[in-house]
């Protein structure tokens, strides 16, 4: 096995290039004794296992380790002392790895729909790291479910600074929306819209369509409705099982005065939408078990949102590297999918 050398930096994926460091210092009279370098050691030895439960998506279990690391290693303050003790490559290695755990932490609760939970830790995180991209990106997700949406676009615009992942920018331009700035959100996701492919990506059709999605939504906003109809029914035409851009058709021709048209859509929208209350449900009472997980994949496969089947392919084959079945419909996003990434 791994040891936790190696482990902490690569899998939490924290060494982030040109982060930068905090500029708070630890008090000088903070000094690791014997039995408390033992307990950050012996803690570090668990990172793997936590990271395990994290990846197979048993969010309560990773909840529970990554609090536990948190409460025996010392604060990032005492970064000078840690790292070097610990074996890390300095004081922004061992901010990295704190902001990291925070960020994990804060992403088990958020995933267990405890949004107000979730928001400390993602805090955290960008006070021990503040120049990760990733925290920032994560704490401005975190605001966004909470319904705080200007100060996730403030935490978003953070991310970007620092380089944030591709989605920054969808999840900026839903910010702005909510927040009444019409303008910000079309230029947020414009860059999602000029190229149907993204390299950068692993599901460019994907982060395309909800581009698309919201700059219907900024459109129907600002009383362009001939626009947004337009876009929506070529949204629905490419994922006819999504529920998402149906319902907004919907209540774009409805607000057109086309209510037979609007009917028409509400017969197979009810039904998409009745399979993804099912999935949501079945989420909410077992996250953690295995039973349905393959149905859930599988369902997600058949709406067209390859990107929500591949997350619990993922989970199911962490699990169990030897499932078959997990294999199989993860290569079948892949070639659906020619960004996706390799099992």
């Amino acid at each position: 096995m791994l040891s936790w050398r190696s482990l902490a930096p690569s899998l939490l994926g924290l060494a982030l290039a040109g982060a930068a460091a905090c500029a708070l210092e630890e008090p000088p009279t903070f000094r690791f004794d014997a039995a408390a370098i033992r307990a950050s050691r012996a803690a570090l030895e668990r990172l793997p296992a936590a990271l395990r439960d994290f990846e197979a998506g048993r969010y309560g279990l990773a909840e529970e380790a990554f609090a536990a690391l948190l409460a025996e290693l010392p604060a990032h303050q005492h970064a000078a002392t840690a790292a070097p003790v610990l074996g890390l490559g300095g004081s922004a290695a061992y901010r990295r790895l704190i902001s990291g755990l925070e960020t994990n932490l804060g992403l088990c609760r958020l995933r267990s729909r405890r949004y107000l939970e979730a928001l400390p830790p993602l805090e955290r995180a960008t006070e021990s790291d503040p120049g990760s991209a990733q925290a920032w990106a994560n704490l401005g997700v975190g605001l966004l479910h909470a319904r705080r949406p200007c100060e996730a676009r403030t935490a978003l615009e953070r991310a970007q600074e620092r380089g944030g992942a591709p989605r920054t920018e969808l999840h900026l331009g839903r910010a702005a929306f909510e927040c009444g700035d019409l303008a910000a959100a079309r230029i947020a996701v414009s860059p999602l819209l000029r190229s149907s492919t993204r390299p950068d990506t692993r599901f460019p059709g994907a982060d395309r369509r909800e581009a698309e999605l919201l700059l219907a939504q900024v459109e129907a906003e600002e009383g362009d409705l001939a626009a947004a109809r337009g876009r929506l029914e070529a949204l629905v035409d490419q994922a006819p099982d999504d529920p998402l851009p149906r319902y907004r058709l919907i209540q774009v021709l409805s607000r057109l005065g086309e209510h037979e048209r609007a009917s028409a859509h509400r017969q197979r929208f009810a039904r998409s939408a009745a399979l993804m209350a099912t999935i949501q449900g079945a989420l909410g009472e077992s996250p953690e078990q295995v039973e349905g997980l393959h149905w859930i994949a599988q369902t997600y496969t058949d709406l067209g949102l390859d990107h929500l089947a591949e997350v619990h392919y993922r989970q199911l084959i962490a699990r169990d590297p030897s499932d078959r079945e997990a294999r199989r419909g993860l290569a079948e996003l892949e070639r659906r999918n020619p960004y996706g990434r390799s099992p």
